[in-house]
């Protein structure tokens, strides 16, 4: 992924600027204060009608919410859930207080588990006449010359 401070490729992390989320490299996560490693988010193609579509695949913002309400729901505690889906109960402590964002596959495993949708898929369209796509970045730039 590309640091959106200096434009290096390679790992970034998400961190707190002055007051703004920006996904930032190591030197310039030294700028503010990191808060966590950011997931590289799948994209996947899917040929509808002759026609390449890229979807995104993300996770909903309050995952830890659902999570929580689905467990309490099935009145399970933390071990209990975590024994069903081959987990420790302090993954699973963590996902629901917000401290860990769940890998894809331990959201798909806790889907299937809880009955709950953590994960959607997003169609993603570049920008007409900008020359950037998906995988080639789009910056703010490209949104603002639209």
């Amino acid at each position: 992924m590309q640091c959106e401070m200096c434009g290096r490729k390679g790992e970034v992390f998400r961190a707190k600027v002055e007051g703004v989320l920006l996904n930032v490299c190591d030197n310039c996560g030294g700028h503010g204060e990191v808060l966590a490693k950011v997931q590289e988010v799948k994209a996947k193609k899917i040929i509808v009608n002759s026609r390449v579509v890229n979807d995104v695949e993300d996770l909903v913002h309050n995952y830890s919410e659902i999570v929580k309400k689905a467990r309490e729901a099935r009145g399970w505690e933390h071990r209990e859930l975590g024994k069903r889906i081959s987990e420790r109960e302090s993954v699973i402590a963590h996902v629901e207080n917000g401290k860990l964002k769940p890998t894809f596959k331990l959201a798909r495993k806790l889907e299937k588990s809880l009955g709950v949708k953590l994960v959607y898929c997003e169609e993603v369209k570049g920008l007409k006449g900008s020359g950037s796509s998906v995988s080639g970045g789009l910056t703010i730039g490209d949104l603002l010359k639209k």
